[in-house]
């Protein structure tokens, strides 16, 4: 398939729910396999329901760190390949980049949060937006039940760009 996929997406395309129920396989190297799939079968129209159900997956406790990680990466390019190209809201990216930070067991937390500091950048448009998600950012990393000081997840790398991002774009 991945060799149809570079020459016919659509066709690939329409197997949409046969590559999303290889997701849930037993064998993590179909998994992977499934995830270069979705990469390519990537549009404007289904990039929030690709990064939904990944995210699901992203929060299952059951799936490997290593598969997580992955998971994470991938939706991260998948979001931003081609210049975000197929982002159609950059709140939304912003919203799922945070959503991750604060799950259990990602710890791709330098991409996340280049990331934020990339859409920060580049769009003008959502910075008071991303100022105001990297405030509720350090209100959380403040409380006496922060996700920061009682589990293992990402935020301790993301408050690097929320400081940065406050500094730099806050009113």
């Amino acid at each position: 398939m991945t060799k149809i996929l570079q020459y016919h997406p659509k066709i690939v395309q329409s197997h949409k729910d046969l590559i999303f129920r290889c997701l849930d396989d037993k064998d993590e190297s179909i998994r992977v396999r499934a995830l270069n799939l979705l990469q390519g079968m990537v549009s404007r129209k289904n990039l929030v329901e690709i990064v939904k159900f990944l995210m699901c997956h992203v929060a299952n406790p059951n799936n490997s760190v290593h598969y997580r990680d992955e998971l994470v990466s991938k939706l991260v390019h998948i979001c931003s390949q081609d210049n975000f190209h197929y982002v159609t809201s950059f709140e939304w990216y912003i919203s799922v980049i945070v959503e991750l930070a604060h799950t259990d067991g990602v710890r791709n937390g330098i991409l996340l949060s280049d990331q934020l500091i990339d859409v920060a950048i580049r769009v003008p448009s959502v910075r008071s937006f991303c100022v105001a998600q990297m405030a509720i950012l350090f209100t959380v990393c403040s409380s006496s039940t922060s996700p920061i000081r009682t589990r293992q997840n990402a935020l301790c790398d993301v408050i690097h760009a929320a400081s940065w991002i406050c500094g730099e774009y806050a009113k």
